[in-house]
């Protein structure tokens, strides 16, 4: 069975967190990327504080788009995204 790329924002995802809040906590969902030249990625984020929703199996996450920071790692550009629910 073929592995398939999964993408978020045009890039690939390196790594998934998700945490969810009670009360008063907000839920949160972190997102490593990176751009994958051979699969023709290209990160392109919404603006901050503009709707996302990214699934991943049985994960569905419905929220805001925090923040992100690229910087420059082995494998490339790679981005961290910071993704929290519109309380």
């Amino acid at each position: 069975m073929p592995f398939e790329q999964l993408t978020f924002l045009g890039a690939s995802v390196r790594s998934v967190s998700c945490s969810v809040g009670w009360n008063e906590q907000v839920s949160q969902l972190s997102v490593g990327l990176v751009e994958d030249p051979i699969h023709g990625d290209l990160f392109s984020p919404v603006a901050p504080g503009q709707p996302i929703y990214f699934n991943l199996g049985s994960l569905n996450f419905f929220g805001l788009l925090q923040k992100y920071e690229r910087r420059i790692g082995t494998d490339g550009y790679v981005y961290d995204v910071l993704c929290v629910d519109p309380r």
